[in-house]
């Protein structure tokens, strides 16, 4: 078989993208559960997936009912595979997020094929998505957001080939769509893409029927309706609110770290899909009547691409460009459309894709290293955590109250301990005390055992006004130990309170 041949060959080339891209990610998951597992926010949500599994209900504190999880959809999964026996939901984590991620790879060379991209430009493409830094270094994080990610792009591949079967309708992809929204409220985003391209498409076609549309729209809306409003009155009648907790902690006026931060996710945009971009901005401006008329496919992700990027930039800040993920293959995909437009002579369309191609390979694999070297400190990090919550949970007291403000890893460990979460996110009498400006005398009201957590002397010492307490007699303090790495300046303090 010669070379010609064998590129001719979509099915080869298709199975070569995922099989480098399972290579790659099998090497961050590899890695990433030597150095101490999940990325450390994952373990709340293991956390509650296992009360969950164990009859406890959906908590973080087996007395507290906090929404705080980042995902509801995910955590009933981790709690299903908990349940069958599989209980190290870090790695259970990790094996499904790679997974869903090399799904959407398939997902995303079928949409490909909808768009009409030729079969080197859709692989190309695709394989560089595949292989790009924040891609792998989330897909083994033990987070919901490949999850996410899967959903929205089954529901857009399924509204891109509506009416050719019968599984291909509506109610499927409304189906997907309301899945999404439960694994991430972001997932509201695409539901309103939808709705705007039909009324787009429906315009544009010349034979505009209010009624006809307004029957779409029912039937759109309805099954998402009949998903989530059953869910909403749940959350409602257990939690006692529709908000979420975690949304409430973010939005706080003092909570700076989750403010929005636009011209920081411009940067992680630009950084590690600078290229990528600036074809999508392109196809945008010169290909607009391409997007209307002839390619209507591409319409959908027109529209998606810019209502998830407006939402991201005036939301709350996310860590490291985890919520900006989603939209990431629209960059590509609109790349391989611009790569696939014929240009005369034909020298120069293999000229412009080539030094395309290559640009985006670099930043890739800049962008590779740049990923692993961030994950290796977090996943350092979490080693270290998990070796603090040993101290204390399995040598010391296995029931007692523990204040950290680090939830993940400490709150997984330490599984029988009641965890005094000191910003409020997963402990709803902290959240409400930090609301009216008495998080500090809360604190030391609920009197903890031990505290577990970074930058003891300035945050517990002075600000939490620890060290008051001790001169005022009412609290000893031992210092059990302390961790410090000079690479990442990582520290962790784990010490013992006696309370008089």
């Amino acid at each position: 078989m010669t070379a010609t041949h064998l590129f001719r060959n979509q099915a080869f080339l298709k199975i070569g993208v995922i099989l480098l891209s399972l290579v790659l990610g099998t090497i961050f998951f590899h890695e990433s559960v030597r150095m101490g597992g999940s990325y450390d926010d994952a373990y709340i949500t293991y956390r509650y997936a296992r009360n969950l599994a164990n009859g406890h209900g959906f908590v973080y504190n087996l007395n507290q009912r906090t929404d705080s999880a980042s995902s509801h959809f995910f955590t009933f999964l981790l709690a299903a595979f908990h349940v069958i026996g599989l209980k190290n939901l870090g790695v259970v984590a990790c094996i499904i997020t790679l997974v869903c991620s090399f799904l959407t790879l398939l997902i995303l060379l079928r949409i490909c094929r909808n768009l009409g991209l030729r079969t080197w430009a859709s692989v190309t493409i695709v394989g560089l998505l595949g292989i790009s830094g924040p891609w792998l270094g989330w897909a083994c994080s033990g987070m919901e957001t490949h999850l996410f990610i899967l959903l929205i792009w089954i529901a857009i591949c399924l509204y891109l080939e509506e009416g050719r079967s019968k599984i291909r309708s509506p109610y499927f992809t409304s189906l997907l769509v309301a899945m999404s929204i439960m694994t991430r409220y972001e997932g509201v985003v695409l539901l309103v893409s939808i709705l705007i391209t039909d009324l787009i498409r429906h315009i544009v076609r010349g034979n505009f029927s209010f009624s006809h549309l307004l029957l779409l729209y029912a039937k759109r809306i309805g099954v998402v309706a009949v998903i989530l409003v059953p869910w909403a009155i749940w959350k409602i009648s257990y939690y006692g609110t529709l908000i979420p907790h975690s949304f409430i902690f973010k939005n706080l006026p003092d909570n700076l770290y989750y403010a929005p931060r636009p011209m920081a996710v411009l940067w992680f945009f630009f950084t590690y899909y600078g290229i990528p971009i600036v074809f999508s901005v392109l196809f945008l401006i010169l290909g607009y009547r391409v997007i209307l008329r002839e390619k209507p496919a591409s319409l959908i992700l027109s529209v998606f691409a810019v209502l998830f990027v407006v939402s991201v930039l005036v939301g709350p800040f996310s860590d490291y460009g985890r919520y900006a993920l989603p939209v990431v293959p629209v960059f590509y995909l609109m790349t391989g459309a611009m790569l696939s437009l014929r240009i005369k002579p034909f020298s120069k369309t293999i000229l412009v894709a080539g030094v395309t191609v290559m640009i985006i390979l670099a930043v890739s694999i800049v962008g590779l290293f740049r990923t692993a070297m961030h994950w290796k400190r977090m996943n350092l990090a979490t080693q270290l955590r998990k070796e603090a919550s040993g101290l204390v949970c399995q040598e010391v007291d296995p029931r007692c109250r523990v204040l950290s403000g680090n939830l993940g890893v400490i709150g997984w460990y330490c599984d029988t301990c009641d965890i005094i979460d000191t910003y409020g996110l997963c402990d709803i009498d902290i959240l409400q005390a930090r609301m009216n400006g008495t998080q500090t005398k809360r604190i030391w009201d609920r009197r903890p055992n031990y505290v577990i957590d970074n930058n003891f002397r300035d945050e517990y010492m002075e600000k939490q006004k620890l060290k008051t307490l001790i001169e005022q007699g009412l609290v000893t303090v031992d210092i059990i130990n302390e961790y410090y790495d000079p690479n990442t300046r990582f520290n962790l303090t784990v010490a013992h309170l006696t309370w008089r």
